[in-house]
């Protein structure tokens, strides 16, 4: 890996003179350029959309040419979007009235289900890429694209998912089982042959940026000009060459944007590129349409009704997967509940209420609420089967359990162990009910997966059932239910 030219942060000064044209030079507005604006896992992050809209405005009376590229995951993230009927609607009217020329499918595209997907894909302005994906008859999904610029050049887009080691995208099992999806590093090579009849070729990805890296090496020489990519959330705030190939990301939730400006020769081949990251922030100029179609989407006080409240707050991803479990276990009457670490998609609630809309963006998955009968070895294999690969090495957060990790020295597992909350073995002659997602079901390895039953409840409406309930969420300050340490060698 190599860094070249500290990339440029706009402030918020050097921006309004970017935007006004100051500082632009005839050079740069000159017809051999093609500047690109790309963002990647938006998630959903509408409050700042009237803002971004405003940047793409400023920039396209600048540069007539340019594209607006997302490297995906625009989806899951804000209540207001992920509640709205239907689902994600909201993020697909802003980017076509933004006027997005292509998205990379993201793992988080799923989570509005096939159906969902196939609603959405077919009222975007833009199409959705992916290579390593198959079409499917109600989801025509492009695995390429050429755009035509407005100062005639022709770009070739490919696009890359990455795939995890079930074979899947990091999304739920069962949203994703209708798609064939391919090994993105063997799926690319077909279509490189685009390189002869484009003047620019890109990657457009939805890969992380270490894959985009090998990636880059892996291409031969002079063939791929750019790779726009997305998933592993990095804020590349310096530009990033790997094998003479320009990698871009920008971090996500629309804190950033990349602008990317190749110059091309009179060869129609690219002899310069350059790439700035772009702060969006909160306050600055927006867009007066955008900020009237936001306001209108979070103008909702269903969202903003108090369940519950919390005394000292829930200050940790493990407090809050306590309250997750806490209420699994109790609305389904299990003996145990559990949540993946990955599940718990916000760092802490502040004192005070907590609303329906913090209970949706704490878990704003929509699974459902499944129940299982395990026998403490069944318990122990769940625990086991997903801390070093599927979980990154992040514990499974319980419910009625405490649990202890042992790690070896590079951080792997060496093994676990289960106590009831009364610090006591579990009874090895009987099975105990389990309350878990729908996710974690199928993620999991416990055994007969037959024995799954539905609880008919999705895990947002126990968390909602069980604050309407108790009315004060409890203090976890002090509680401890998983430990880790490092066994000596």
């Amino acid at each position: 890996m190599k860094h070249i030219n500290t990339l440029t942060l706009i402030t918020g000064a050097l921006l309004t003179l970017l935007l006004a044209g100051c500082g632009v030079s005839s050079h740069h507005k000159s017809g051999n350029h093609i500047r690109i604006l790309s963002v990647n896992d938006m998630h959903a992050g509408m409050e700042r959309m009237p803002r971004f809209a405003f940047i793409v405005d400023s920039l396209r009376r600048e540069y007539p040419e340019l594209l607006v590229l997302s490297g995906g995951d625009n989806q899951t993230g804000n209540p207001f979007n992920d509640q709205y009927d239907p689902k994600g609607w909201p993020m697909i009217e802003m980017m076509n009235a933004i006027g997005f020329d292509a998205s990379a499918v993201g793992n988080h595209e799923f989570d509005t289900g096939r159906e969902g997907f196939a609603y959405l894909a077919s009222h975007a302005t833009f199409p959705f890429l992916c290579a390593n994906m198959e079409p499917t008859a109600d989801l025509p999904i492009r695995p390429r694209m050429t755009l035509r610029t407005k100062n005639g050049y022709t770009v070739g887009i490919i696009s890359l998912l990455f795939i995890n080691e079930l074979g899947i995208p990091d999304s739920h099992p069962d949203k994703v089982r209708p798609f064939t999806f391919h090994d993105p590093m063997k799926s690319y090579e077909r279509y490189l042959g685009m390189r002869d009849s484009v003047d620019v070729l890109l990657f457009l990805n939805h890969y992380g940026v270490l894959h985009d890296q090998a990636l880059a090496k892996a291409l031969p020489t002079g063939v791929v000009d750019l790779i726009v990519g997305g998933h592993s959330h990095t804020k590349i705030d310096r530009e990033l060459y790997e094998n003479g190939i320009l990698i871009t990301q920008a971090g996500s939730k629309l804190h950033y944007c990349t602008l990317t400006d190749l110059t091309l020769g009179p060869d129609r081949r690219v002899i310069a590129r350059s790439s700035r990251l772009i702060p969006i922030e909160e306050g600055g100029k927006e867009q007066p349409a955008m900020r009237a179609l936001v306001d209108k989407i979070f103008a909702n006080p269903e969202m903003h009704k108090a369940l519950a409240t919390t005394e000292i707050g829930l200050l940790s991803k493990e407090e809050l997967g306590y309250l997750m479990t806490d209420a699994f276990r109790e609305v389904t009457g299990a003996d145990f509940a559990l949540t993946n670490p990955g599940g718990i998609r916000i760092d802490s609630i502040a004192p005070g209420s907590i609303s329906m809309l913090d209970v949706y963006t704490l878990d704003p998955f929509s699974n459902q609420m499944m129940t299982v009968e395990l026998t403490p070895a069944e318990l122990l294999r769940l625990f086991e089967s997903g801390f070093d690969q599927l979980d990154n090495r992040r514990p499974i957060v319980p419910s009625g359990l405490h649990v202890t990790y042992a790690l070896r020295a590079d951080g792997t597992l060496e093994g676990v162990t289960i106590l009831d909350d009364n610090d006591q073995p579990l009874d090895p002659d009987r099975t105990y009910k389990v309350a878990l997602s729908s996710y974690a079901a199928s993620v999991y390895s416990f055994g007969d997966k037959s024995r799954v039953k539905d609880e008919h409840q999705t895990s947002e409406e126990a968390i909602i059932a069980y604050l309407s309930r108790h009315r004060i969420a409890p203090d976890y300050s002090e509680e401890h239910r998983i430990t880790l340490f490092t066994v000596e060698e």
